[in-house]
């Protein structure tokens, strides 16, 4: 019989049909989320251009002061490839090659326009950072399921919004309510999808390549419909499926317990004990009970929970903190070279796959790492950070000595780093998660995903792999060493059942000094691995107890 959540949902089958069910549904939206986010990659490429000028001058005629950066003028007068003025005068015509349709060849989006669709894709960015922080506060308020559904309907009727834009100044403000929609689905999806999830289940979905997916689907789109109008539409016929979530998804267990509606928890519960073929345990109504009773007991459950209370004590103000700058560095570093691949050598559908799916490789070795027992989240994090960091002062030398082949020297640069900080994403999405509990979970993945979009917005103008290589190399070690350095600072959260509440117990001690509340339930698991089982002797010894499985539960100090 359980006493945790967790317990509960083993008890019920584990992981079964029900957390199958619940999760495709979730993480559907995500796939369109994806989607959206990767296709400014492409509505912002450059096709190839040329100025033309004929007979009637339509060249204007300018100071050559301000266009001193002149090159070359052909000697027919008639064509100028992608130069932006000759000998004083500015382009006004151009013609752009090629048929792809980006909102660049769409507004003429060059030379002194250039600028715009860098501050397109910060604008977006923006707008998932208002998304990340409203959906945040929304889902601990109304719940995760009311709000996720509501996030979709924005995302869906935002993309057809932006298929009648006249102007980049209007495509902008579109854009910029899409990443609301953007933010608010990354926020709310992984938090309501980890708290359905048994203890050990919770690593395994969260290395799972949902981003990957939706940005091998858009690519497949987009390679066969090659303008950018057409790309907004699918991706809102895409995410119409999504709201069916509301009628099959039930609200989150966990929420709905620590808000004391324990009738709908149970109903809820009920639901997946049906879709897995298993009765409801008989204590079930009693340990939802005593989880709200101890809510109760360890703070006011009529509390409704801000991000200010995140930065309320030591151990939530360290969490906090350093996640806000894991956040941001990851950001920086992965939508940089994502929103940059148009500046690699090769083809542009190839590149968006390859710096997207490159990091399937990896997610068995991370996934070891970061379930194994001695291992764990801290070690996963800080060996792929470490790697991004030692590639890049490798890649930084080879570009300062200059050896020729510098352009292939940046793509497999792009490769590694991508390959590293996807997988990584992962591991700190569930390390995010598993750090708070239940009544500030939302709010503190939400702080997080809105850190990230900090470094979103600046990526544009600080990661370019094509213009400022020197400086992109600098700021990608800098900040890969910086997390290195302050993850070590954060618990380890590997087989931590996660917490409901904020407060103490009598038995529990803050989990940043080392000590752990202990629960303990019966358990005849002879599928344990040697070294699980080795850790959990440990604890056995620790706390005075000799026939029973132990789960470690983080319950932090305020």
């Amino acid at each position: 019989m359980g006493t945790t959540i967790e317990a509960i949902y083993d008890d019920i089958g584990g992981f079964s049909v029900a957390q199958c069910i619940i999760i495709s549904f979730i993480f559907y939206n995500f796939l369109g989320a994806s989607w959206s986010m990767i296709q400014m990659a492409f509505a912002v490429k450059v096709p190839d251009w040329t100025c033309v000028a004929n007979e009637f001058g339509d060249l204007q005629q300018l100071g050559t002061e301000f266009y001193s950066n002149v090159t070359q003028v052909y000697s027919n007068g008639s064509e100028f490839s992608e130069k932006c003025s000759v000998n004083g005068s500015v382009c006004i015509n151009y013609e752009f090659s090629g048929a792809k349709t980006t909102i660049v060849n769409e507004w003429n989006l060059v030379c002194d326009y250039e600028w715009i669709p860098s501050v397109v894709i910060s604008v977006q960015m923006g707008g998932v950072l208002v998304g990340a922080a409203l959906s945040g506060q929304t889902s601990e308020r109304w719940g995760r399921r009311k709000s996720i559904a509501v996030v979709t309907v924005w995302h869906i009727c935002s993309n057809v919004l932006a298929v009648f834009s006249n102007s980049y100044q209007m495509f902008m403000a579109c854009r910029f309510l899409i990443g609301i929609g953007i933010g608010g689905t990354y926020t709310i999806s992984f938090p309501y999808a980890m708290e359905f999830l048994p203890l050990k289940s919770r690593g395994r979905v969260a290395i799972l390549p949902f981003w990957t997916l939706g940005v091998a689907i858009f690519v497949c789109v987009a390679y066969f419909i090659p303008h950018w109008r057409y790309l907004h539409l699918g991706c809102a016929i895409f995410c119409l499926p999504g709201v069916t979530l509301w009628f099959f998804v039930p609200e989150s267990v966990r929420w709905l317990t620590v808000n004391g509606r324990l009738d709908e928890a149970m109903a809820a519960l009920a639901r997946m004990a049906c879709w897995n073929g298993k009765p409801l345990p008989p204590d079930a109504r009693s340990t939802l009970e005593a989880i709200y009773s101890s809510r109760k007991t360890c703070s006011n459950a009529a509390k409704q929970y801000s991000f200010i209370d995140l930065f309320r004590g030591r151990y939530f103000l360290k969490c906090t903190l350093i996640m806000c700058f894991m956040w941001i560095t990851l950001s920086l570093i992965s939508y940089g070279i994502s929103f940059g691949v148009h500046g690699l050598a090769g083809n542009l559908y190839l590149n968006i796959v390859l710096t997207n799916c490159v990091e399937i490789p990896g997610l068995l070795p991370v996934l070891w790492l970061m379930d194994r027992a001695g291992f764990g989240r801290k070690c996963a994090t800080v060996v792929t950070f470490s790697i991004i960091c030692i590639t890049t002062v490798v890649v930084l030398i080879i570009n300062i000595q200059d050896h020729g082949d510098n352009d292939r020297a940046v793509f497999w640069f792009a490769m590694i780093t991508k390959l590293c900080i996807d997988n990584v994403w992962n591991v700190i999405q569930a390390w995010v998660s598993e750090l708070y509990p239940t009544v500030t979970r939302a709010l503190g993945y939400s702080i997080a995903t809105t850190s990230a979009r900090v470094g979103g917005m600046l990526a544009p103008f600080l990661v370019d792999l094509k213009k400022r290589v020197v400086l992109t190399y600098l700021i990608i070690s800098s900040l890969s060493l910086g997390v290195v350095l302050l993850c070590m600072l954060l618990p380890e959260t590997r087989l931590c059942v996660l917490k409901d509440s904020i407060g103490f117990s009598s038995a529990a001690a803050n989990c940043e000094e080392g000590v752990v509340e202990t629960i303990i339930v019966g358990t005849n698991d002879e599928d344990d691995d040697e070294d699980d089982a080795h850790e959990r002797n440990g604890w056995r010894k620790q706390n005075g107890a000799e026939k029973s499985e132990e789960k470690t539960v983080l319950d932090p100090a305020v």
